[in-house]
């Protein structure tokens, strides 16, 4: 039941936010918009094996946007200086986010940010925003090194398993808010509950569902 949950934690990507890097430049000028398209046709075409070792810590931002700057044929000093700004530009997908976090966090509930994300989300996105001081915590793969369906040699939540241990947080005391399939059931195998929202649009109605029920 929503009011049992001690803490709450909260997908970004798609979720708490719908930005996307180098956003900015998507609805820029023509010219703008031509170096987005050929940014992200490198990145997330014969690059795309980098995104899960950049998510995992093995890769740093500069290590990515040498290999983009390569396989785009452009500059690596106007590549990163762009990625950056674009992290620097990401927003919440909604106005009201902030609010009702803290309405939660008030009802005395942890409320915490769980990414599979790059190390540009603590560098320059979170720190722009201001993350710090709207959730309890922020917990991301590139600082953990490991993703929320990794699991240890005993099936221990490698992304999940500290923390929980750390707050004595047990089973069906937490839930995890996110857009993505849990597949095979892995995070509700961690004792943590699972509500699956639709991905860019869920979150504020999920929210306000766990408020109302406090």
């Amino acid at each position: 039941m929503a009011a049992g949950y001690r803490c709450v934690f909260v997908d970004w990507h798609n979720t708490l936010s719908v930005s996307r890097f180098w956003g900015h430049l998507e609805g820029g000028t023509p010219e703008e918009r031509r170096l987005f398209r050929r940014i992200e046709a490198a990145l997330y075409g014969k690059l795309g094996d980098l995104l899960t070792p950049w998510m995992r810590g093995g890769l740093t931002t500069e290590d990515v946007m040498q290999a983009v700057a390569r396989g785009a044929s452009l500059d690596y000093g106007l590549v990163l200086r762009e990625f950056i700004a674009g992290c620097r530009a990401m927003r919440f997908a909604d106005a009201a986010i902030p609010d009702l976090v803290l309405a939660l966090r008030a009802s005395g509930r942890r409320v915490v940010i769980a990414t599979d994300n790059m190390d540009s989300f603590a560098r320059w996105t979170a720190p722009r925003l201001g993350l710090a001081a709207i959730f309890d915590d922020i917990l991301s793969s590139a600082e953990l090194r490991a993703m929320k369906g990794d699991v240890d040699g005993q099936g221990r939540s490698l992304f999940f398993g500290e923390y929980l241990g750390r707050w004595a947080i047990g089973p069906g005391g937490s839930v995890l808010i996110d857009d993505a399939v849990d597949r095979e059931g892995r995070i509700a195998g961690f004792g943590i509950a699972y509500r699956r929202v639709a991905p860019r649009v869920g979150l504020v109605p999920e929210l306000r569902k766990i408020v109302a029920a406090l």
